[in-house]
C-alpha cells in the first residue's frame, strides 16, 4: 500500500512539475512574442482576442436576430396603419365627392406601398416574411442598398 502513495505521490509531483514547466514555457513565449511584435500585435494577444470574439458572435447574432424580427414586425404594423388609413381616405373622398390632386386611387397607393416594400427587401436580398438570411456587416449592408443606385 506505502508503494502505492510513493507512486501517486510521484506522479503528482511529475505533474506539478509539468504544469510549471508549461506556465514558465507560456511566460517566456509570451514576452519573446511582446519583444518580436509590440503589445499591438502580438499573437498570443490577438488569439486571445480573438477568442473572446468567437464567444460573443452567438450572442450578437441572437440581438441581431431580434432586431430583425422587431423590425419585420414594425413594417408590418406600418403597412396595415398605411392601408387602413390609404381605405378610409378613399372613403372620405367618396363621401364627399372629392377628387385626389394626385389622381391616385386608394389601390394605387396600396400598390406602391407593395412596390417600395419589395424593392427594399430586394435591396437587402431578403425575401417577405425570411427571417433567417445571413447577417450583414454594416459595410456589406450599404454596399448592398447602394449597388443599384
Amino acid at each position: 500500500m506505502s508503494s502505492l502513495c510513493e507512486s501517486s505521490a510521484g506522479l503528482v509531483a511529475s505533474l506539478d512539475k509539468a504544469e510549471a514547466d508549461l506556465e514558465f514555457v507560456a511566460q517566456k513565449l509570451e514576452e519573446d512574442l511582446e519583444n518580436q511584435y509590440g503589445s499591438q500585435m502580438n499573437p498570443m494577444r490577438l488569439l486571445r482576442r480573438v477568442q473572446r470574439l468567437q464567444a460573443q458572435v452567438p450572442q450578437v447574432r441572437a440581438q441581431a436576430q431580434g432586431a430583425l424580427v422587431a423590425k419585420q414586425e414594425m413594417v408590418d404594423t406600418m403597412k396595415k396603419v398605411v392601408m387602413k388609413n390609404a381605405d378610409m381616405l378613399g372613403k372620405l373622398k367618396q363621401q364627399t365627392g372629392l377628387q385626389s390632386a394626385t389622381g391616385c386611387q386608394p389601390h394605387q397607393v396600396r400598390e406602391s406601398f407593395e412596390s417600395a416594400l419589395m424593392e427594399w427587401d430586394t435591396q437587402l436580398g431578403l425575401k417577405r416574411g425570411d427571417l433567417k438570411v445571413d447577417f450583414l456587416s454594416r459595410e456589406d449592408l450599404n454596399n448592398q442598398l447602394f449597388a443599384n443606385a
